[in-house]
């Protein structure tokens, strides 16, 4: 099945989806890439190391994404690289932050305009 055929026609309006108990698969989060108007996504209560490259790609397709909330993900490099490229990111809420110092700088000098919130 191809990723833009996942998704029935009638949910491609969507603008938030939580996985509150049982997270998505790889598969579903990258299905997700055809929701071009999501503006929150939220991933509570499940952590899985495999969802990381996934999420990374859908933070690569998707730009009208506000709020982020992936409360038991790790705030690493590779997170914040592509967190920096969502031009209308305004709230972020993740487990613990294991990103470098230099990274973070990288995120505020690329940033416009600045008030983004980090809460780890």
């Amino acid at each position: 099945m191809s990723i833009h055929t996942a998704v029935p026609n009638r949910l491609l309006k969507l603008e938030t989806i939580k996985f509150i108990t049982v997270g998505p698969l790889a598969d579903e989060i990258l299905a997700l890439c055809t929701l071009t108007r999501l503006k929150s996504i939220e991933i509570s209560n499940h952590h899985d190391d495999a969802l990381v490259a996934p999420l990374c790609m859908l933070l690569s397709c998707i730009t009208s994404l506000e709020t982020l909330a992936l409360t038991l993900f790790d705030l690493d490099d590779n997170l914040v690289r592509h967190l920096a490229a969502q031009p209308n990111l305004k709230s972020l809420s993740m487990g613990r932050c294991n990103a470098s110092p230099a990274s973070l700088r990288q995120v505020r000098a690329t940033r416009s305009p600045p008030g983004t919130v980090v809460r780890a």
